[in-house]
């Protein structure tokens, strides 16, 4: 369940739930902004971004983020999240032509 509550924080535009301005980072739009344009999101931000995110999730105490590109320009992003239950990995894929933010990989 969390890994979802965190897949949703990372395809929610910044500011976009008026009661928690504080909610929502669009990583498909980071992503894309860092392929297309020099000037973009680095991957210190994007990965920085990720992990903030996480931490603001209820329960999480911790998150380590591993960017990594796939082809045709999509990133796969795995977070190995920490909460009062122990730690466990996740996977999420961005598909750079539509922008989908992917659930994969989640432990039993």
């Amino acid at each position: 369940v969390i890994a979802e509550h965190i897949a949703r924080r990372l395809e929610t535009d910044l500011g976009a739930i008026e009661e928690d301005p504080r909610y929502g980072y669009n990583l498909a739009a980071q992503v894309s902004r860092r392929i297309g344009n020099a000037a973009g999101a680095s991957a210190f931000e994007i990965r920085s971004g990720i992990i903030g995110q996480c931490l603001l999730e209820e329960g999480v105490v911790g998150s380590e983020v591993t960017l990594t590109p796939l082809g045709e320009g999509g990133f796969r992003v795995a977070i190995e999240l920490t909460d009062e239950d122990g730690t466990f990995p996740f996977d999420l894929e961005i598909d750079k032509v539509t922008g989908a933010v992917m659930l994969g990989k989640v432990p039993e």
